[in-house]
């Protein structure tokens, strides 16, 4: 015959051992989430004070050289681009970092041709924003944004869970302090022909939701 009182005393040491688990876990998900963090703050020259904010796409983190304008100047400047980044992401990213870095004096907005047009975009870019969810701008953002509450609660519980193949990358980058360009070229005129003729680029045309995101009434 089993005891009562020794069925008792082992539930209670498995949930204790179950309970001492899950404060771990939770411990080593905050450590590691909060130096991801650390990362791409410190890749996008977010770790300290700003005075000239870049803010765009892929074309930004190519074009500008924010290390060469900033020994130009003699001030910080951040450069806060990501790739496929749309311009209703670049409002909410200009809106987050002047909420955590208000000492800003100005602002660096990378346009071009297909700017005000989301064609040749993904519909998802704003998925590499959760890490910073933390921030009150860009979490309104991402509320508007995320179809699946699930998802949005598994972020905000779970923070290693923010991370995807992208933004962990650059996290490490941030962190060995590897900031330099990946890709360098020149700007080849014949191929671009090619590529226009055989209709291979974003095409040049206004959407009226995205001019609203970037001049609003």
């Amino acid at each position: 015959m089993i005891n009562a009182d020794s069925e008792t005393s082992g539930a209670r040491r498995y949930l204790l051992s179950a309970l001492v688990f899950l404060v771990l876990l939770a411990a080593l998900d905050f450590a590691i989430g909060s130096t991801l963090e650390k990362g791409l703050r410190r890749y996008f020259g977010m770790d300290g004070k700003v005075d000239i904010l870049c803010i765009g796409h892929s074309r930004t983190v190519l074009g500008i050289d924010a290390d060469l304008l900033a020994r130009q100047t003699g001030l910080k400047v951040a450069k806060y681009a990501v790739n496929g980044a749309n311009i209703v992401d670049r409002y909410a990213m200009i809106r987050q970092f002047l909420r955590d870095h208000p000492e800003v004096r100005m602002i660096i907005y990378d346009v071009e041709a297909s700017t005000f047009s989301d064609d040749g975009l993904s519909s998802n870019s704003y998925r590499l924003f959760f890490p910073f969810m933390g921030n009150a701008e860009m979490r309104s953002y991402l509320e508007t944004q995320c179809q699946s509450q699930a998802d949005l609660l598994l972020k905000t519980m779970i923070r290693t869970a923010r991370y995807d193949e992208t933004t962990f990358f650059l996290a490490v980058r941030g962190l060995l302090g590897m900031n330099q360009n990946l890709k360098y070229g020149r700007f080849d005129e014949d191929r671009a022909m090619r590529w226009i003729e055989k209709g291979k680029t974003r095409p040049v045309k206004i959407d009226p939701k995205s001019y609203e995101a970037f001049y609003p009434p």
